[in-house]
């Protein structure tokens, strides 16, 4: 079982894991704004849409169907376009 998370690395070369939760993370997309990141949570065999903030807290998963997939985000980064 492989574990995807997702990790930000900052000037100077320091790396920080933002993700901690269970399910398999991929697909990060910045917004805009760079106030908050765009993602896909694999968990139990469900995909979900979800942002987190830069730092990696308040996660919130967005969507609750089966297959959601490929987020980006409109210019003015107020929505999430997603497959």
């Amino acid at each position: 079982n492989h574990v995807r998370r997702i990790h930000r690395l900052y000037d100077g070369g320091n790396v920080r894991r933002l993700t901690y939760g269970d399910g398999r993370y991929y697909a990060p997309a910045w917004s805009p704004r760079g106030d908050l990141i765009a993602f896909v949570k694999e968990m139990r065999g469900r995909f979900h849409i979800g942002v987190i903030d830069p730092e990696g807290n308040e996660e919130r998963i967005l969507t609750d169907s089966f297959m959601d997939d490929s987020p980006s985000w409109s210019p003015n980064g107020r929505v999430i376009l997603f497959g």
